[in-house]
């Protein structure tokens, strides 16, 4: 009999342990599933928050990035607008100079004053000067002595024969450059100074260097001066 209960309290000692083991398994399982559960809501958690940091970071860099430009596209638009009313004034200021200079080289191209002294009278164009004669009194003593003798055939001289003048076409270039220097003539006699007949040949016809033709209106005693003031 003894041995039997000690049998059967074995037995009830081994079946309470395996239960409480069963019990402490479960508990250890449940506690694992709830850490893995706890550790994916943080994780989702963190990278929504993550998301939603970029998200608000990137939408402040472009609205940043946009106003930036639209803060030079303004500012470039403000310097065109500069640059074209700046531009427009000049093309009239130069419109008004190129009028006023033409209609005062169409008016005879006079000399213009100076400042206090009479008006000079306009100066004749070499177009209107006479041509020049020649008076018999002038001729040398002489002159009859060195005249070519005709042949002792001829009673009178032999008409000439007219020849016709070859025509050589002009270049552009050519053209310009003789229409520069009746300008140049014209400013001169029109009492231009030198500086200004050399920017306008620079400007009107693209004379690049205008020296030879300055040179050849501005000889020595020509243009004449004008009166001096009180005289």
């Amino acid at each position: 009999m003894s041995e039997q209960a000690g049998v059967g309290r074995e037995e009830s000692v081994s079946g309470e342990l395996g239960e409480r083991v069963r019990a402490l398994v479960a508990a250890a399982e449940s506690m694992a599933d709830a850490v893995r559960t706890d550790a994916d809501s943080y994780a989702e958690t963190r990278r929504r928050e993550a998301d939603t940091e970029a998200e608000r970071r990137l939408r402040e860099a472009s609205e940043q990035a946009d106003a930036l430009l639209a803060e030079r596209v303004s500012r470039l638009s403000e310097l065109s607008d500069g640059i074209l009313e700046r531009a427009e004034a000049v093309a009239r200021a130069l419109g008004d100079a190129a009028a006023q200079m033409s209609s005062e080289l169409g008016r005879g191209g006079g000399r213009r004053p100076e400042a206090g002294g009479p008006e000079a009278p306009a100066a004749d164009s070499p177009s209107d000067l006479p041509p020049p004669t020649s008076d018999p009194e002038d001729e040398h003593p002489m002159a009859d002595e060195v005249r070519p003798l005709r042949p002792p055939s001829e009673s009178a001289p032999r008409p000439l024969r007219s020849v016709a003048r070859a025509h050589v076409p002009r270049s552009p270039a050519e053209t310009r450059l003789e229409d520069a220097r009746l300008v140049a003539l014209q400013m001169a006699v029109a009492g231009r100074t030198r500086d200004e007949v050399a920017s306008h040949l620079r400007t009107a016809f693209e004379v690049e260097d205008p020296k030879p033709i300055l040179d050849h209106v501005f000889a020595d005693g020509f243009p004449p001066p004008g009166p001096r003031a009180g005289a």
